[in-house]
């Protein structure tokens, strides 16, 4: 008898995937729109440095603004103000991305600043010269720019109402004093050609994480349908193979083989692509190839080991662990001081995360190993490693226990090969 759609839908099961989408919906929600809708409400801890350069004579102000400064830190404040004991160290904290941007009381500012309550003021202002760090991503940097900028105006304003008492009868003497500080705003580095201001590290790592993730449903698909596990159908066409007469584990080692020889042509085809046609400045281009393949390979893997245990589902769960809650808790669309800190805690371990990092510090950072890369390359490591492992022992205990894949043998596994004559 024929089975028509009415008689699928008068059954609960089918009505059951609309609780599931809805779900997996709401877990969509939760974590694009609750983790990135409100950055500022989110804020905390946002890093930006300040040194003083200020240390010649006993009567500098440095010091104190530096104090001021740091003595303005909560544990729940939205700014987390750090120190440096020079210029030296100031560099070191930027060229590792530990700070997004850079407060400099610079010598002779004390000066500067007593100058003014003469009886000759002059017209210069007093500066403080604020770095910026473009490569931390827009987002953060601009928030973190827009501290320092407030720091300076703050500094301006008492600096003010102490020279309130100035005598001078020149106006453009008086709207000096009224405003005396300056900040003197500037980019720490100058940012590779068409990185996107930034957010070309983020990109980047999502391209390589979607093959990826693309690279093993394809890959897992063809070699399930060649094994005849699934049916192929193109069309109105439908065709059914005989099973053939192999375990799970040798499945999932004819889909390693496969991926070991894509995960490599992936990340040069993007890489190429990436410089060559769209212009994008990459110094370190083995560094980031050899880092690339391994993003590439621990995104598939995690996909293929899932597929391997839960089956169609691991496609899902997937997506869920590596882009729908790793795009979020990445720190690569917004910083992580400025998402839920249920999302910092998630991308302390996600693979996306560690993904940008790398890639980061590749492209901006001259490829240091502390800029990121290091831990990085652990985090990416152990989910290789553990999906490389789940993925082998769990078919293997599945073959052990239960039935094998192919419900009949195969016409080539009854074919005995004839002797051959030497």
């Amino acid at each position: 008898m024929k089975i028509t759609a009415g008689r699928i839908l008068a059954r609960p099961g089918p009505w059951l995937l609309v609780l599931i989408t809805t779900i997996l919906a709401a877990i969509l929600a939760s974590s694009y729109l609750g983790g990135l809708l409100n950055p500022g409400g989110n804020m905390r801890n946002v890093p930006v440095l300040i040194v003083n350069s200020d240390t010649v004579g006993t009567d500098n102000l440095g010091a104190g603004l530096v104090d001021a400064a740091v003595s303005g830190n909560r544990p729940d404040g939205k700014i987390e103000w750090r120190t440096a004991t020079d210029e030296a160290d100031m560099r070191t904290q930027l060229d590792r991305g530990e700070v997004y941007a850079a407060v400099i009381i610079p010598a002779g500012f004390s000066g500067a600043v007593h100058a003014l309550s003469g009886a000759d003021p002059g017209s210069s202002f007093p500066m403080i010269r604020v770095l910026t760090l473009p490569s931390a991503g827009a987002m953060a940097s601009s928030t973190a720019a827009s501290a320092a900028q407030q720091f300076v105006a703050t500094t301006s304003k008492t600096v003010a109402a102490a020279l309130n008492s100035a005598p001078t009868e020149n106006p453009a003497q008086r709207l000096l004093l009224s405003d005396p500080v300056r900040a003197d705003i500037t980019p720490y580095q100058s940012l590779p050609a068409n990185t996107a201001n930034g957010m070309g590290a983020f990109y980047l790592a999502l391209v390589l994480m979607l093959s990826g993730l693309l690279a093993a449903n394809v890959i897992n698909m063809a070699i399930d349908t060649a094994l005849g596990f699934l049916p192929q159908e193109v069309g109105p066409r439908r065709k059914v193979s005989l099973a053939m007469p192999i375990d799970r584990v040798h499945t999932y080692l004819t889909k390693l083989a496969v991926l070991a020889v894509a995960a490599p042509a992936i990340t040069t085809t993007v890489l190429l692509m990436a410089k060559q046609l769209f212009g994008m400045e990459i110094t370190h281009f083995g560094e980031l190839w050899l880092f690339g393949v391994a993003v590439v390979a621990t995104t598939a893997l995690v996909v293929l080991a899932l597929l391997s245990i839960v089956g169609p589902l691991g496609l899902v769960l997937g997506l869920i662990v590596l882009m729908v809650l790793g795009v979020p808790s990445s720190g690569g669309a917004y910083p992580l001081q400025m998402v839920p800190p249920a999302m910092r805690w998630l991308g302390e371990g996600l693979p996306m995360r560690r993904a940008i990092d790398g890639i980061r510090a590749i492209l901006f950072y001259d490829g240091r190993w502390d800029a990121g890369i290091s831990h990085s390359i652990v985090v990416l490591g152990i989910w290789l490693a553990s999906a490389l492992i789940a993925g082998l022992a769990v078919p293997a205990l599945f073959d052990r226990v239960t039935a094998p894949r192919h419900g009949h043998e195969h016409p080539l596994a009854a074919v005995t090969p004839e002797p051959v004559a030497v």
